[in-house]
């Protein structure tokens, strides 16, 4: 099974989910620290570079590629719901949590 955690920036998603993940011995994904290490920059640096429009390509790129995991606990970026069609992606291929306060 996989679980995606959504919500705001801050929310507790790694915090949350890295606890989670060893509760389940499932492995631990963190969108957003993925695409740092793919892309050796920060994520304002992409956004700077690349433009918003090319972040958010590769972000859904990164996403997808987590199907490749069929048991984990999957961070998303604060944004990465809002675009394109990725919550419906992550609704059928998992159980999507929001946290709707930050921790």
């Amino acid at each position: 099974m996989r679980i995606f955690l959504t919500g705001f920036m801050g929310s507790g998603k790694t915090t949350v989910g890295s606890e989670l993940a060893k509760l389940l011995s499932y492995p631990f994904i963190d969108l957003d620290e993925q695409l740092v290490i793919g892309q050796d920059m920060p994520i304002a640096a992409q956004f700077k570079l690349y433009g918003e429009e090319a972040f958010r390509q590769k972000e859904r790129e990164v996403l997808r590629h987590t199907a490749i995991y069929a048991q984990a606990v999957i961070a998303s970026g604060g944004g990465a719901p809002c675009y394109y069609d990725n919550m419906d992606w992550m609704n059928r291929h998992g159980i999507t949590v929001f946290f709707a306060y930050p921790s």
